[in-house]
């Protein structure tokens, strides 16, 4: 059963950027140390406030990766289950492709030893 979504949009899907979550992380960290060097009421509420912000979009990153793994799990469960179902329909053919995967892996650690 092929899937209506192109390649390069289940790629986007699945993509996380981690140098702009710890970018995040670390412009949190520079708040964190502006707010305790305030000498002011209000620098140190404008602090929170910025950290605050920080904090949400943090967390709404850590909720957009969570769902984007779920996303993933289930693909690939869906995977398997095809598969499974290709190899049960042609059992034969698995084990034909599975022995010439071992013969090939097998050439190769050969060829390496060499």
């Amino acid at each position: 059963m092929a899937d209506a979504t192109p390649r390069s949009a289940q790629a986007d899907a699945t993509t996380f950027d981690y140098a702009d979550f710890k970018d995040r992380l670390k412009e949190l960290a520079a708040v964190l140390e502006r707010m305790v060097a305030a000498e002011s009421a209000d620098a140190l509420k404008a602090g929170c406030d910025e950290a605050r912000k920080l904090l949400a979009e943090a967390d709404a990153a850590v909720e957009d990766l969570s769902r984007r793994t779920d996303a993933m799990k289930a693909a690939a469960l869906a995977g398997r289950s095809h598969l499974e179902e290709r190899i049960r329909a042609q059992p034969l053919f698995a084990v034909g492709i599975a022995a010439a995967a071992g013969f090939l892996l097998a050439s190769l650690l050969q060829r390496g030893r060499s």
